[in-house]
């Protein structure tokens, strides 16, 4: 324990100094308002891939759950989100079948699986076959008995990117690795007042301590939130071959990665799609000047004054639709309105 304990303290300071660093660099370099509000910013989030190994534990488990946060949100925010629209605004539409992982988020967040009233990792796999067992993403040895790829201190999820096998081992010390009250007390009292700054007393110190799955999850939860209220643009990374090999290609496993990547359908929609839409009021706002029966003042009904202005920079029916609220135009006809824009 005193070990567990002093390996626990590490990286707790660790994990303080980095994001005392991480909020310092952030103060200095943001550009703010005269009001001290601040300005608009572009961020990279730069995150972990999805980790298959021979071996696969806590961590393991926990960084590709980040990942099924993450795919579901590219779902909700592209596929999902964009097909909807389209149908909310009455455009034609066909819609493109995914694959959605919302039940595997679910799996992975339940809550009668977080913590054991037994503290061991076997009681913990008792739990998830006795809760688990009807999932269809789930699989153990108690579930499957013929399954003779796991031993009786596994069990498999069925991951959007692919089935992994946790062991079990070292789930729960895992789990539970906190910081103890009296040693958070005590650094509170180090005569290094940066450390004391670190290690603030309050009330919530005197709470039980959340289990590291907890704080993961709400913090994923947070970081959620914060994307969803931002526009985030993408960057997919395809892994060329599993050696790290270079100048090798392997087909079959970048074609893969396309398609649990979901990119398959998301081209679908983009290519099918309109790249470009805008609220009637908004666009004849900001395209008014292109037209003289729009330029300075539209006072008539918004849809027609749009199609006024579509129609004069010669777009055909072809190039864009209007649905209920809001113009939909297509990339290379946008490309024209801007330079006749200039």
């Amino acid at each position: 324990k005193a070990v567990s304990c002093q390996d626990t303290l590490a990286k707790t300071l660790y994990e303080k100094l980095f994001l005392w660093l991480v909020s310092r660099i952030n103060d200095k370099i943001i550009h703010k308002e005269d009001d001290g509000s601040p300005k608009y910013v572009i961020g990279v989030l730069d995150i972990y891939g999805f980790e298959i190994f021979n071996q696969n534990g806590f961590e393991q488990f926990t960084i590709n759950y980040c990942n099924e946060k993450l795919q579901q949100l590219f779902i909700e925010l592209t596929l999902k989100s964009e097909q909807e629209e389209y149908n909310n605004e009455g455009i034609e539409w066909e819609n493109v079948d995914y694959f959605n992982n919302k039940d595997i988020c679910n799996l992975i967040e339940n809550v009668k699986c977080r913590r054991p009233g037994e503290k061991s990792d076997l009681a913990f796999l008792d739990k998830l076959n006795t809760n688990l067992m009807n999932n269809n993403y789930y699989d153990s040895r108690v579930k499957t008995r013929t399954n003779k790829e796991m031993d009786m201190n596994m069990f498999k999820i069925k991951h959007f990117a692919g089935d992994v096998i946790y062991t079990v081992n070292g789930f729960i010390e895992k789990n539970n690795d906190l910081l103890y009250n009296d040693v958070s007390y005590m650094m509170n009292t180090s005569s290094n007042p940066f450390i004391r700054e670190m290690f603030p007393q309050n009330m919530d110190n005197l709470k039980t301590p959340e289990t590291i799955s907890t704080q993961f999850k709400n913090s994923m939860n947070q970081l959620i939130k914060n994307l969803t209220s931002k526009t985030p643009h993408y960057i997919r990374c395809i892994k060329p071959n599993n050696n790290k090999e270079p100048g090798v290609f392997d087909d079959n496993l970048c074609l893969n990665q396309c398609k649990y990547l979901g990119l398959l359908e998301n081209i679908k929609v983009r290519r099918a799609g309109y790249c470009y839409r805008k609220e009637f009021k908004k666009f004849i706002e900001r395209f008014k000047l292109l037209s003289r029966d729009t330029w300075p003042h539209w006072r008539g009904d918004p849809e027609e004054g749009v199609e006024i202005i579509a129609r004069e920079v010669g777009l055909t029916s072809d190039d864009f639709c209007l649905g209920k609220t809001k113009i939909f135009i297509k990339k290379p006809q946008m490309v024209k309105i801007k330079k006749n824009i200039k």
